[in-house]
């Protein structure tokens, strides 16, 4: 077994989640106090998520009773506006019901305080995996082994464009590792050989919420949808934050591949080493990026165009770097499809192949590509 260590470091927002959608019962917004570039004391609204369960035990009796009386009366916009008015001012007093807190965009900010407005709005968050225990967020591993996956077969797919996409994969496995009767074992994969292990971030400064947009590059106009998000902070959202959030943010993993694994089972489409995947994934993710620019980001508005740039330099610093070592994948929700799918998907005609629109993440005056992330290979070892 050759096992990879493999920095991680997110070139956007990145969105992996729980399926949760998170309301004002197990969240709020609420001014907290950090320190500056200058180290002056900076008070700003703050996202906190706590426990619902332990914040309760705190709550007195004559609060409990005016909440059961809207619950009586069918008031769930009071009764949620009430219970969250109530939540903002024990949690100073009881830090031990909060899971974690995350920084806030200035649009999630400015919606927040119209809230009191429009009490009926459930004002939903969408929360990334995190381990509540530890309160660190992560990227597990089966998501950076399906987006490694994905370049690693895409030459062998090539070949394989008129079988429908439900089919393609397990077809060309198939048919390139000679499986009996021509039909697809899971227990016969060629990524078997392959393990990565969850990415596991700090706990502390390692989220932001923000607001989703969706952008019509024929119309040229950005529709604001009702979609609110936890993502992993990212190089493009650390420009203008204190120094210690600015610095290098990042996780690592570890890449391994059963070398004895692949001398039982002479693999075809199976990497031998981490060259193969680097190189795969470089190919795949540049090529995809290119088309994606030619399509979609080129000669597009200034706040568009300026939101890809951080994509583009991840590409030209790694390059000027010339280290052999480093390669760049794009995972998570709203990635797009033909970053999930083969390169056969982006011929005219495919799903894959309209961008027209796309689901960017608002930030200050930028409109960020999300998913993207930096890996780089520290050391390896044989065990």
């Amino acid at each position: 077994m050759i096992i990879y260590e493999v920095r991680l470091t997110p070139i956007t927002p990145i969105h992996i989640g729980t399926g949760d959608e998170l309301m004002p019962f197990s969240y709020t917004i609420m001014p907290v106090q950090s320190r500056g570039k200058n180290n002056e004391i900076v008070s700003r609204d703050g996202y906190i998520r706590f426990n619902d369960e332990i914040l309760v035990r705190y709550f007195k009796q004559e609060q409990l009773e005016k909440l059961q009386t809207l619950i009586d009366r069918n008031d769930f916009g009071a009764f949620r506006h009430e219970f969250n008015t109530v939540a903002q001012k024990l949690i100073p007093l009881h830090p031990d019901c909060i899971f974690y807190t995350a920084r806030l965009t200035e649009e999630v900010s400015d919606l927040w305080k119209g809230l009191s407005d429009r009490k009926n709005n459930s004002f939903i968050v969408q929360p990334i995996l995190s381990n509540l225990l530890s309160k660190q967020p992560y990227i597990p591993g089966s998501s950076l082994k399906g987006a490694i996956r994905t370049a690693l077969l895409d030459p062998f797919a090539r070949g394989y464009s008129d079988v429908p996409p439900r089919f393609r994969e397990q077809t060309m496995l198939a048919m390139h590792e000679h499986m009996k009767d021509v039909k697809y074992k899971a227990q016969d994969d060629p990524l078997r050989v392959l393990k990565i292990s969850d990415a596991v971030f700090p706990a502390k400064n390692s989220r932001i919420v923000g607001q989703l947009a969706l952008y019509n590059r024929k119309k040229k106009a950005t529709e604001s949808i009702a979609i609110n998000e936890e993502v992993l902070e990212s190089v493009a959202t650390r420009t203008d934050v204190d120094d210690s959030i600015a610095s290098a943010f990042s996780a690592t993993t570890t890449i391994s591949i059963d070398d004895r694994l692949i001398e039982r089972h002479p693999y075809h489409t199976a990497p031998r080493t981490i060259v193969d995947i680097i190189k795969s994934c470089n190919e795949f993710y540049e090529d995809t990026s290119n088309h994606e620019y030619e399509c979609f980001f080129r000669d597009a508005d200034e706040n568009l165009y300026n939101g890809y740039q951080y994509v583009d330099a991840a590409f030209d610093e790694m390059y000027k770097r010339d280290k052999k070592s480093e390669f760049i994948i794009r995972l998570g929700r709203h990635s797009q499809i033909e970053y999930m799918t083969f390169s056969t998907e982006r011929e005219i005609g495919r799903k894959a192949a309209n961008t027209v629109s796309r689901t960017l993440f608002k930030y200050k005056d930028l409109l960020l590509p999300m998913g993207w992330l930096h890996c780089e290979v520290l050391n390896s070892k044989s065990v």
